[in-house]
């Protein structure tokens, strides 16, 4: 799994829009589309139901999406105490 996947899918969330996640993470749409595709192959479920240019999260990306934004954050977090660290504050 990839950190970039679980990003944009928390945007996508978010907006149930690509374009509009497109936008905010400064890539195509066929980047996005690309990412949540990788995501729910790796997680063998569909997070988005697909209706025409319409997107919208199905149960399984409900249950998924606050386990995505939990990992992200303790991961930023993670990476921002390190450099703290590196910097030599404790």
């Amino acid at each position: 799994m990839n950190i970039k996947w679980l990003k944009t899918f928390i945007v996508a969330a978010k907006y149930e829009n690509f374009r509009k996640t497109s936008e905010e993470l400064f890539l195509t749409q066929p980047a996005i589309t690309k990412h949540i595709k990788k995501l729910e192959a790796f997680l063998n479920v569909p997070l988005f139901e697909r209706t025409g240019k319409a997107v919208y999260l199905t149960p399984a990306g409900y249950r998924f999406l606050p386990y995505a934004t939990e990992f992200i954050s303790k991961y930023e977090a993670g990476l921002d105490e390190f450099a703290s660290w590196k910097q030599g504050y404790e």
